[in-house]
């Protein structure tokens, strides 16, 4: 399978862009290595998921450890968050959903008949990041001083 990169880069800058918004200078920040996932699944405890429709089908996967979701909540929300409860998990979709926007604005109007699913939370099990069978999945991983947060994205152009 071919995938133009032009589908690929808007996906992991915006990866890149919102979670670097997100965590402050006084936190490490280390942007890992673009490669091929070699598991199918996830490893970490929060994965939050978007499907991806139209000229081409794609599954976007974003995992961190739960202590990333909490700090990320806390950002977001300007207050303590002591638990993954409703708080954190909404702000940790709501990322991923500011994520896949930035992501689909970022393709332009040549993907006017571009849809995505509402973002899934899924807790403590894993998450197959692939489409089908004969597919892949390109992943990025962020290191912060709070602990990982990985990005995956799964496409099949159609061709």
């Amino acid at each position: 399978m071919k995938i133009d990169v032009n589908l690929v880069n808007p996906f992991f800058s915006a990866f890149y862009e919102r979670v670097k918004e997100l965590v402050p200078e006084n936190v490490s920040f280390q942007l890992g290595e673009f490669h091929i996932r070699e598991e199918p699944y996830t490893s970490l405890d929060i994965n939050v998921l978007c499907s991806i429709t139209g000229e081409f089908n794609g599954k976007t996967v974003m995992s961190m450890d739960t202590r990333v979701a909490l700090e990320i909540a806390e950002i977001m929300f300007g207050r303590p968050v002591d638990s993954f409860e409703s708080d954190a998990q909404s702000a940790v979709t709501e990322l991923m959903n500011i994520i896949i926007g930035n992501s689909i604005t970022r393709l332009g109007k040549s993907m006017e008949g571009l849809r995505f699913t509402p973002t899934k939370l899924v807790y403590g099990r894993p998450v197959n990041t692939t489409i089908g069978p004969s597919s892949f999945t390109f992943c990025r991983a962020i290191q912060t001083g709070w602990g990982i947060i990985e990005f995956n994205l799964s496409l099949d152009t159609k061709e």
